[in-house]
């Protein structure tokens, strides 16, 4: 099943580019596509050392990897739509991530399950 993956899977693939390069190939072997919203990309980027380049090489691979831009009218129904529940200080990385779930009934994978806790979408931990 494809998925969305948020901020802490995204970190976790710049730290570690042979998982995530694994994962994608498993992604392309079985024909899934992993969203990725652009938040997410943001503070990946800003949470691991990506000077390597290892995570742009892995978002090049369009056949998988589809980005999801947020425009400022979805940045407005994002937030009028997804409440916050838990940490407040999450929730701008946490909506669009669930936005994307929601809307394309696919899971999140992340390395932080407890950051969905509430918002009714299935959750696919990164080991």
């Amino acid at each position: 099943m494809s998925n969305v993956a948020d901020h802490t899977a995204l970190t976790s693939f710049a730290e570690t580019p042979i998982f995530g390069q694994v994962l994608v190939d498993d992604y392309v072997r079985d024909r899934r596509f992993l969203a990725v919203p652009t938040v997410s990309l943001m503070e990946a980027t800003r949470a691991a050392d990506t000077s390597s380049g290892e995570l742009a090489d892995l978002l090049r691979r369009r056949v998988v990897i589809k980005v999801v831009d947020l425009d400022a009218e979805l940045a407005v129904r994002i937030g009028s739509h997804i409440p916050v529940t838990g940490a407040q200080a999450d929730w701008p990385l946490v909506a669009p991530v669930v936005w994307v779930a929601r809307s394309l009934d696919i899971g999140v994978l992340t390395s932080q399950p407890r950051l969905y806790n509430g918002y009714g979408v299935r959750v696919v931990p990164v080991l």
